[in-house]
């Protein structure tokens, strides 16, 4: 499944809660029926009910304390900036960013050590030639006497130049957004028939 298809699919999901709240209140769906995700609160507070009309006045309650909105609940707003920039642009993941860096090192005939390092700045986009991990020639000598041990590197297939996601990893960010907005929602299932 292409990466905007499962963005939009997440998103299309909370508009099919919203269209479910409105019939379980007893009202009639139309056009508009959507679930309010906004800017900032303001904005959020002047439409969410236009969004939810006919819905009972309990669940449009329980969405507005969830804050779907930039400054509230990010993850709301993040997701449906993904699934608006999806919709104008192929959202591609090019881009390649250092997770860690893990160092193995101990003595001979001793199980080595092996320590993950994070680094402190992520570099992205990752760049042919780009330093992610500098070993001083002390080192490099102690390697050689059979004292240092080995280097090796991870690396996250990260989003390319969308803003508000750019050089975050694929996997656990989609995980996060989508995942956390399913088990905030859950409690508006109660006010479905």
């Amino acid at each position: 499944m292409p990466l905007g298809d499962a963005i939009h699919s997440a998103r299309s999901a909370l508009d099919y809660l919203a269209w479910q709240l409105v019939i379980a209140g007893g009202g009639t769906p139309d056009k508009t029926t959507a679930f309010p995700i906004s800017a900032n609160e303001t904005q959020f507070n002047k439409n969410f009910r236009n969004y939810l009309r006919g819905a009972s006045t309990l669940s449009m309650t329980a969405v507005k304390a969830l804050r779907p909105f930039q400054g509230g609940d990010d993850r709301f707003w993040r997701l449906h900036k993904l699934d608006i920039e999806d919709k104008h642009h192929l959202l591609i993941p090019v881009g390649a960013a250092h997770r860690s860096v893990n160092v193995s090192f101990g003595f001979p005939g001793a199980n080595p050590i092996v320590v993950g390092l994070k680094p402190m700045v992520r570099e992205y986009p990752l760049n042919n030639g780009a330093e992610v991990y500098r070993v001083m020639h002390a080192a490099r000598e102690s390697a050689e006497q059979g004292i240092g041990g080995t280097h090796s590197f991870g690396f996250d297939v990260a989003f390319g130049e969308v803003v508000i996601v750019s050089g975050e990893p694929i996997i656990p960010t989609l995980a996060e957004l989508i995942g956390g907005i399913e088990n905030t929602v859950v409690p508006l299932f109660r006010f479905l028939n």
